[in-house]
This record gives structure tokens, sequence and C-alpha cells, in this order.
């Protein structure tokens, strides 16, 4: 489908914003293109700069599932409880 290389990986990325008790997540999902693992889309937390612990990374086969997925990982922390699964918050 895409000229890649045999291991390569190609996704495009989806951005959303959350704003918890005034602090600024971003979540970026992962849309697999071509190559990549077990799933088609990966969401992933971040804080500033920092990536959260993988145990709260969403997975599914559609962006939305993702989202749905890393959403109700996070839903019954606070901002401040979800600090502690960043290593640099």
């Amino acid at each position: 489908m895409y000229p890649l290389r045999e291991k390569d990986c190609l996704s495009r990325v989806v951005i959303y914003d959350l704003t918890r008790d005034f602090e600024q997540f971003r979540i970026e999902i992962l849309v697999i293109l071509s190559g990549g693992g077990d799933h088609r889309c990966e969401a992933l937390l971040y804080h500033e700069e920092n990536l959260s612990d993988d145990q709260l990374f969403g997975y599914g086969q559609t962006e939305q599932s993702a989202l749905r997925d890393l959403l109700r990982k996070i839903q019954g922390y606070s901002a401040d409880e979800l600090f502690s699964f960043f290593e640099n918050p």
C-alpha cells in the first residue's frame, strides 16, 4: 500500500486536549496506516511533554474505541492522581 521498509510503521496522529481540574492533558491517537502491532489504534496520554505510564494507554480497532478505552481508564482519577502515572510531572 505504502512504499515502506519491512519493519516500518506508518501512522496518522490525531490530537485531543483534555482539561481536568484546571490541568491540561493531551491525548494522541496513533492510527496505524501500515505495519504496527495487534491494535489498529493507540491512545496515549501526555502532560506537558511527559508520556503517562503504559497502563493508561488506550487500545482499539478504531480511533474512537481507543479514545474511549483511555478515557475509561482515567475516568476515576483527579488531575493530581493522574500525575503519579507520569515519570516527570
